[in-house]
């Protein structure tokens, strides 16, 4: 899976003519070739370089100048300009026999090159006797019941009458108090653990899919077929959720600052404690949402009475006391469930983040307005941090450095 490159005209025309003379690096190749593909599929014509950089040339005097504040990765008006640059580099592309096989071996392994690789499928799971299960890295998924599977069926532990149980996964009480949980003190949750870098989803016993980001806790309980509702606390990080519906019993998700109560939909949360406040963003369905003081290992949560009802492609913000609500693109929110990171007017530190959660990184701005510069654009989370970091470098305005598990942001 590739993402989607865009480069800034004088860039394109740079590499372009690096490409003919053969001056081009792999890696700006590799770059080059994966951007022109992504663009030559949405054309049938070939330019020369002359007729190239006359075209470029007239659409630069008609181009609006990009304000400094704001950077696209994928500009509506530069994109134009880009095209055509695409345009002439077909014969080259598809005449040369080696051009496909350069493209997929120049995706080095990131311990060839001072590079990190992506996240994948990583996270851990705490059952209720204490006992730490650190997921398979093969897998996607578990499913939680009776016994504890991966998503593919094979078995993680067995807790029926197959085979030796193992009690960790049982529910061993009925009795509840008005949240729903056991009176008895012995049965604790199951906890979800995804690192930085990690990511791993979960089936419920009720249906409930859940998708965990990097960097983020989930607490649950194996069953609830005798509880009066269904709640789950993501202690920190951000989740999607597909709820199961059942209209008897609500599903609760509760945060350090919030709770949310479903009967069946889908929505995202984001919860780390490094960012300004917690956002529910609705995909499907309908979703009440409630501020709350805190969110204590004991269940002494105490809600503040304000709430309000998200409609789909609504995003609830609550910081510093308040609710907000705005109307959102929802596919931007779960963008990292499908693979992509995708920004919209974000301004860099909040995209230096979300590249930090998922390489475990630490990223350090070489000067403090450059946290300001706001992007736009979409970029896959499968490929090594270097091609990240150099398509926002090819929007203009930053560069990075890496060094070791460090990157540095400069002008």
């Amino acid at each position: 899976m590739f993402f989607t490159i865009a480069m800034n005209t004088e860039k394109a025309i740079e590499l372009l003519k690096k490409y003919e003379n053969g001056t081009i690096s792999a890696e700006d190749k590799a770059l080059l070739e994966t951007w022109y593909i992504q663009k030559a599929a949405q054309s049938k014509f070939q330019l020369s370089i002359q007729a190239l950089e006359e075209s470029v040339e007239h659409l630069k005097t008609r181009l609006p100048l990009i304000e400094a504040k704001k950077v696209k990765l994928w500009p509506r008006a530069v994109g134009i300009a880009a095209a055509v640059i695409g345009l002439a580099v077909g014969v080259y592309f598809f005449t040369a026999p080696s051009n496909n096989t350069s493209l997929l071996s120049s995706r080095t392994n990131a311990k060839d090159l001072n590079d990190i690789a992506p996240g994948g499928n990583r996270a851990t799971l705490t059952l209720a006797n204490g006992k730490t299960i650190n997921l398979s890295d093969k897998k996607s998924g578990v499913i939680v019941g009776d016994a504890l599977t991966y998503d593919d069926n094979t078995l993680v532990i067995r807790s029926d009458s197959e085979g030796p149980k193992d009690r960790s996964l049982e529910t061993r009480d009925d009795k509840q108090d008005n949240n729903g949980s056991s009176s008895r003190g012995n049965e604790g949750p199951i906890t979800a653990i995804t690192p930085r870098g990690g990511t791993y989803s979960i089936i419920l016993q009720d249906g409930t899919k859940v998708w965990l980001n990097a960097d983020s806790k989930l607490e649950f309980f194996s069953n609830y077929r005798n509880k009066l509702q269904r709640i789950v606390k993501l202690i920190k990080g951000e989740a999607y959720l597909e709820v199961a519906k059942d209209a008897k019993r609500p599903f609760k998700v509760q945060t350090a600052g919030q709770e949310i109560t479903v009967l069946g939909t889908h929505f995202n949360i984001s919860a780390y404690p490094d960012d300004v406040g917690i956002k529910t963003t609705l995909v499907e369905g309908s979703v009440k949402v409630g501020a709350m003081q805190s969110l204590s290992a004991s269940g002494g949560e105490k809600p503040e009475g304000r709430e309000v009802v998200l409609k789909p492609n609504e995003q609830s913000l609550i910081a510093n006391n308040n609710i907000t609500v705005t109307e959102v693109n929802a596919a931007q929110a779960i963008a990292w469930k499908n693979g992509k990171f995708a920004f919209e007017n974000e301004p860099l530190a909040s995209v230096m983040k979300k590249v930090a959660r998922w390489y475990n990184v630490t990223v350090i701005f070489d000067k403090q307005a450059l946290k300001n510069i706001t992007f736009d654009g979409s970029l896959s989370r499968y490929d090594n941090v270097s091609r990240i970091l150099k398509s926002i470098e090819f929007a203009g305005k930053v560069k990075f450095k890496i060094e070791g598990q460090k990157i540095i942001v400069t002008e």
